[in-house]
């Protein structure tokens, strides 16, 4: 409890100072609007509810490709709603196509010869987060069920591939909207579309290693038991009690995986990163169970 004086301007405006630690806690600055309630009890001022829009300036111009493609994918993920990108002629290539593969919502909205708007046109809708995270177990079932079809059958993966570049999408998408919620245990949700993103590479992986090769036996076997092994990870996922998730567990580790070369070798950290999965799905349901 705090008490603070009233201050007249103008001769009929009456004014109170907000304290100083709570408008830094809530980053209130010079002109920004608050949502002001009352009622027979009393004045309540809380923070405007719609989000601030956020800008970022960004001079590639040192980079490599590789710089230019993190840097756009970490500030989208960061909630960024508006990236000033200066450039090089020869990397305005570089820069649309991260856009268009991995900035989920944005678009290039003005451009000159060395500079870049790019902006967030489509806001972020909270209740599409369920939907699309669902959306990046199915894309990436989808992907090893491809990739265990084609080594069966010895052709090529590589029509599956733009399945990675969907999962590496909605990802980035999903933990966007985590950090910008901020919502309590977003950190094993967070590690859990991670782990899926990872899953996905190591999958783009094997498509690469597939290329003008025979497939063994061990990996064809690899293949059909990691994708049963998805789909238990998925059931668990979306009935995340102790008992689904154990069985989970136990049928990943029970995988045994003969290192031939190096598409098993992949198999093996897909495998891993089912694993890694199950620890921050176990730890995300007990942290929601009641006390």
């Amino acid at each position: 409890m705090m008490k603070r004086k009233v201050i007249q301007l103008a001769g009929k405006t009456l004014v109170v100072s907000l304290p100083s630690k709570w408008a830094r806690q809530q980053n209130i600055t010079k002109g920004q609007e608050v949502e002001v309630t009352c009622d027979i009890n009393g004045l309540h001022i809380t923070p405007d509810s719609r989000p601030q829009w956020k800008k970022h300036t960004l001079d590639v111009r040192p980079h490599d490709d590789a710089t230019i493609k993190s840097a756009l994918s970490v500030l989208h993920k960061a909630g960024a709603d508006e990236i000033e990108v200066f450039y090089h002629p020869e990397q305005q290539k570089t820069i649309h196509e991260r856009v268009r593969t991995n900035l989920m919502g944005f678009e290039v909205v003005q451009q000159s010869p060395q500079r870049m708007l790019i902006q967030n046109v489509t806001g972020d809708a909270d209740q599409s987060f369920d939907a699309l995270m669902r959306r990046v177990f199915l894309v990436t079932l989808e992907l090893a069920t491809g990739v265990e079809h084609a080594l069966h059958t010895q052709t090529s993966a590589a029509e599956f591939l733009s399945l990675e570049e969907t999962n590496n999408k909605l990802t980035n998408y999903c933990h966007r909207l985590l950090i910008k919620k901020q919502a309590e245990h977003s950190i094993f949700t967070y590690t859990i579309l991670w782990l899926q993103e990872k899953i996905a590479d190591d999958y783009k992986t094997i498509i690469h290693l597939m290329e003008n090769k025979q497939s063994s036996h061990s990996a064809q076997k690899s293949a059909t038991h990691l994708t049963s092994a998805l789909r238990a990870y998925y059931e668990a996922v979306y009935s995340p009690d102790l008992s689904t998730i154990s069985r989970a567990r136990k049928h990943i580790e029970s995988i045994d995986i003969s290192v031939k070369d190096d598409i098993t070798a992949a198999f093996c950290s897909v495998k891993q990163h089912l694993l890694d999965g199950i620890g921050s799905l176990t730890a995300l349901a007990l942290s929601q169970a009641p006390a």
